[in-house]
C-alpha cells in the first residue's frame, strides 16, 4: 500500500511547473488510495486489541470526524473567492494568494478591488510573473499607459524569453502611437511561444494603420492559419486583398465571414465591391440588395455603376 502511494505520487513530479500553480492538494487524491490500503491492516490490528463494543465505536468516531472535517472544507472550496480568501488568511505572506484573489475579482468585473491585491502580491514579491502581467493589463485597460508600460518593461527584464511580455508591451506602444516600437515588440512576440498568435493580429493592425497593406495581409494570413474561420479577421483580410487588387482572394475571405456570421451587413457590402471589381456584376447586385436589407447604406454612385454597366 505504501509502495503504491509512492508510485502513484511519482508522476506528479513530472508535471511541468506552470506559473505559480505548483502546489495543490488535488495532486494527492489518487495516491491517497495507496495510503488507505497501507493503513487498513494497521487499523484492523488496532481494533483487535479492544473489546467488541469499543471495536465498533472507534470506526464510528473516525467516520464522524472525517465527515466534520469534510463539511468544514466545503466552505473553503465552495468557490474561488472563498478559496483564495482562505489562502490569504492562513498564509498572508504568500504572494500567490493575493494575485489569485486579484485575478478572480478582475474577472468578476471588480477591477478597482483587484488592483489592491495585485499591489499586495508585488509588494511581497516584486518579480511575481502573473501579478506583474495582471497589473500591467489592468493599467492598460484603464488607460494608464505609462504605468502599464512600466510593468511590462519590468516583466520583460525579469522574463526576457517570455514572448507574452513583448506582445503586451507592443499593444501599449501601439495605443500610444509609437508604431515602430510596437512593430518591433510584435515581431519578437510572434517569433515563438504560445502567445504568438495574437501578435500576428496586432502586428497586422499596426501595418494596416500605416497603409502597409502587403505586410498587413501577410500577418492576417498567419493568424488565419490558426483560426481560419474567424469572421472579422477574414473580413479585414478580404478588404486588404481588394486594395491589393487580388479580387478573387478578397471574395474568398469575405465569403468565409458571411458563412460564419451571415447577419453582418458590412460583409455583403464589401463583397459587392469585390464582385464588381472582379466583373461579377450579378453577384455584386445581389450582395448590394442584401446589404441594404440589413441596414447598410450603399452610395448612389456605386449603385449607378452597377445599374449602367
Amino acid at each position: 500500500g505504501l509502495l503504491s502511494y509512492l508510485i502513484l505520487l511519482l508522476p506528479i513530479f513530472l508535471i511541468p511547473v506552470n506559473g505559480t500553480n505548483f502546489i495543490s492538494d488535488r495532486y494527492l487524491y489518487l495516491p491517497s488510495l495507496g495510503l488507505i490500503i497501507f493503513l487498513i491492516p494497521i487499523l484492523k490490528w488496532l481494533l483487535g486489541l479492544f473489546k467488541n463494543q469499543i471495536k465498533y465505536l472507534i470506526p464510528s468516531v473516525l467516520i464522524l470526524l472525517f465527515a466534520i472535517f469534510s463539511f468544514m472544507r466545503t466552505g473553503v472550496w465552495k468557490n474561488s473567492d472563498a478559496l483564495f480568501t482562505n489562502l490569504i488568511e492562513n498564509y498572508p505572506e504568500e504572494p500567490i494568494g493575493h494575485n489569485n484573489k486579484g485575478l478572480y475579482l478582475y474577472q468578476e468585473g471588480k477591477e478597482d478591488q483587484a488592483i489592491n491585491y495585485f499591489n499586495a502580491a508585488l509588494f511581497l514579491k516584486p518579480d511575481l510573473k502573473e501579478a506583474l502581467f495582471n497589473r500591467g493589463t489592468y493599467y492598460y485597460e484603464k488607460g494608464k499607459l505609462d504605468q502599464s508600460l512600466e510593468d511590462f518593461n519590468q516583466y520583460i527584464i525579469y522574463y526576457p524569453n517570455d514572448t507574452r511580455g513583448y506582445g503586451a508591451r507592443g499593444a501599449v506602444f501601439a495605443t500610444q502611437g509609437n508604431k515602430q516600437a510596437a512593430i518591433q515588440d510584435f515581431e519578437k512576440a510572434k517569433s515563438q511561444g504560445e502567445f504568438s498568435i495574437d501578435a500576428f493580429k496586432n502586428l497586422a493592425k499596426v501595418f494596416l494603420e500605416q497603409k502597409k497593406y502587403a505586410e498587413a495581409a501577410e500577418n492576417y494570413g498567419a493568424y488565419l492559419n490558426f483560426y481560419p474561420n474567424d469572421p472579422e479577421i477574414n473580413y479585414l483580410k478580404g478588404v486588404i486583398e481588394e486594395r491589393l487588387k487580388n479580387y478573387s482572394g478578397s471574395i474568398y475571405h469575405i465569403s468565409i465571414s458571411i458563412k460564419e456570421n451571415p447577419s453582418e451587413g458590412k460583409y455583403y457590402a464589401s463583397r459587392a465591391k469585390a464582385y464588381y471589381l472582379n466583373e461579377q456584376l450579378d453577384l455584386a447586385r445581389a450582395d448590394v440588395k442584401i446589404a441594404e436589407e440589413k441596414g447598410i447604406e450603399i452610395s448612389k454612385a456605386f449603385k449607378e455603376l452597377l445599374k449602367n454597366k
